[in-house]
């Protein structure tokens, strides 16, 4: 088998952490077949930024070690998306790294990996044995006869792939990825029926659930409107790669349309909690309620709120989410929200206070301290807020 394994290859690896990128680098340099180095040379990139354009440089990257957590949001698993989405880029093997530390994390980093490609992912630190017999492992994989014939059909036209297959199958080779490209290539077509047939076929014949080909028949299932299959789907696969808020949001839109607001809602939930721990949450959340507006619904933050309305604090919460986060407009609805249920609360009535405070609107914030005062003669807060606020608004003196 090693003798699949060709000489003057280029590795890459990306890692932030320079010190891990020498350590990798050095474990790659000593790979050899008989006698002689695998690697011609190991190019290193310190973001996925860095990783892609190197790549889309002349001379071919042949396999790529990759860390999970990259710096900002375009991580190593959005890296590995964007590869597996380029046409110059797709066929290049991915290992990926990660030293988490959480192990309850690990499943759901291995679905991530696993959904968009990934041979492996491997829990720093690792030995030198470690790496060298995964990196041999896939590049004999790429070398081998079927992966060579997975990439001859990838690239045909897809009438020619779809005739490829069909002759395939009749020798007696048949294969979950064989099925799934046929879908792809039925798609390619303009055959949404077939490729749905193959895309089912290839979820049904797979030991292993086939991340891939799930994703697919989801995708086909919802375009042909059948959004019970598709939702279905879509749970399966969540609950195998569950990082991918996205996804989230689609469960949420497909439990809307079949008209279950209360799975909708909690699957948002899970989106937004999920771009919490990522630093999207935003951005999540605007796509939420876009989501729920296009349905006519109650935006997310009062439906929020009205589950939790014997919980102040629960409520105020999210209307300070909202003022941190500068939606003042959304922020002062929650506060009369809660206001109509709580009438005359002094730490909501502070709070209101405090988002016209931030907005420099003095003069209506004193009014809302006033009241907090009446409830709460002690609340040394509010007396405090409320004595900036008369001075701002007071005119200069002649």
């Amino acid at each position: 088998m090693r003798d699949l394994i060709p000489r003057d290859m280029i590795g890459m690896i990306v890692d932030p952490n320079r010190n891990m990128q020498s350590i990798i680098a050095g474990m790659l340099r000593t790979m050899t077949i008989q006698g002689k180095r695998i690697f011609k040379e190991i190019k290193k990139a310190h973001s996925s930024q860095e990783a892609w354009r190197q790549t889309g440089e002349k001379e071919p990257v042949d396999i790529i070690i990759c860390d999970i957590h990259m710096k900002g949001t375009y991580d190593g698993i959005k890296l590995l998306e964007d590869f597996s989405r380029d046409p110059l880029r797709k066929f290049i093997p991915f290992i990926m790294t990660t030293a988490v530390a959480d192990e309850s994390m690990l499943p759901a980093l291995i679905g991530s990996a696993r959904e968009w490609g990934a041979h492996y992912l491997l829990v720093k630190p690792f030995a030198r044995v470690t790496i060298e017999e995964k990196v041999r492992k896939v590049l004999e994989k790429m070398q081998s006869s079927e992966e060579q014939i997975y990439r001859k059909i990838l690239e045909a036209p897809p009438l020619e792939a779809i005739a490829t297959i069909a002759e395939l199958e009749e020798k007696g080779f048949r294969a979950p990825k064989l099925s799934n490209i046929a879908g792809e290539k039925h798609l390619e077509a303009g055959e949404k029926e077939k490729a749905a047939e193959r895309f089912e076929q290839a979820v049904s014949d797979s030991e292993t659930v086939f991340l891939s080909a799930l994703k697919n028949h989801a995708s086909i299932q919802e375009e042909l409107g059948n959004a019970d299959e598709a939702v279905t789907a879509l749970e399966k696969l969540d609950h195998l790669s569950p990082l991918d808020a996205s996804r989230k949001i689609k469960i949420g839109e497909l439990f809307l349309e079949l008209g279950n607001e209360e799975k909708g809602r909690e699957a948002f939930d899970q989106a937004v909690a999920f771009a919490k721990k990522n630093g999207n949450a935003p951005a999540v959340r605007e796509k939420v309620e876009l989501a729920l507006t296009r349905k006519g619904l109650e935006n997310p933050d009062i439906w929020t709120i009205k589950q939790n309305l014997n919980d102040l604090r629960a409520c105020n919460d999210v209307a300070l989410r909202l003022r941190k986060e500068g939606r003042f407009d959304r922020a002062e609805a929650c506060y009369d929200f809660i206001l109509s249920h709580h009438p005359n609360h002094p730490i909501v009535l502070f709070n209101k206070a405090m988002l016209f405070i931030a907005q420099k609107r003095h003069a209506e914030a004193i009014p809302a301290l006033e009241a907090a005062l009446v409830q709460d003669p002690k609340f040394e807060k509010a007396a405090s807020a409320l004595e900036q606020c008369r001075r701002s608004v007071q005119p200069p003196p002649a």
